[in-house]
């Protein structure tokens, strides 16, 4: 008999429930994460198997209760720049954006600078097209650092939101 549990319920788009329940799951729930998401310094991160544009996957990562991933600290850098060595160089949307002033990255959920910037050579390089509307706006960021992508690419994509 189980001597007490914690059960974290999370429902997506698909009314699927993700339960974590100890002490069976202990390892998942101990450091404050709901099933499915890893941890680093205070924060759950998740990454969905699935292709979006960049404005899907700010709603697939709300629908998960989390956010693009933003990225606040050198060592979490480092450390997702590890994690993403096992995704063997492909492309993650995060939550960096120049839409509002082209050219000044901001961070989507609070809209405060990009101060952190680990761009990949020649990055961001807004791949000039003859309109505003056609450049690469949407930030990506892959193990070996970052680049401005075309906001309709789509890509996988990295949720963040606080441990509990």
């Amino acid at each position: 008999m189980v001597s007490w549990s914690f059960v974290a319920a999370l429902t997506v788009a698909t009314i699927a429930t993700v339960y974590c329940v100890l002490p069976e799951q202990f390892h998942e729930c101990v450091k404050g994460c709901p099933s499915g998401f890893f941890y680093f310094d205070d924060s759950c991160y998740v990454i969905p198997r699935i292709k979006v544009s960049w404005g899907q996957a700010v709603g697939y990562c709300r629908a998960l209760d989390s956010e693009l991933l933003t990225i606040e600290t050198a060592a979490e850098q480092e450390f997702l720049a590890q994690e993403l060595k096992k995704h063997h160089g492909k492309m993650f949307w995060f939550a960096a954006q120049d839409m509002v002033v082209e050219g000044i990255w901001r961070w989507t959920r609070s809209l405060s600078p990009v101060l952190l910037k680990y761009w990949r050579k020649a990055q961001p390089d807004n791949r000039l097209a003859p309109d505003y509307i056609h450049r690469e706006h949407c930030g990506a960021i892959a193990e070996d650092g970052w680049s401005d992508e075309l906001c309709n690419d789509e890509h996988y994509f990295i949720c963040e939101k606080p441990s509990w």
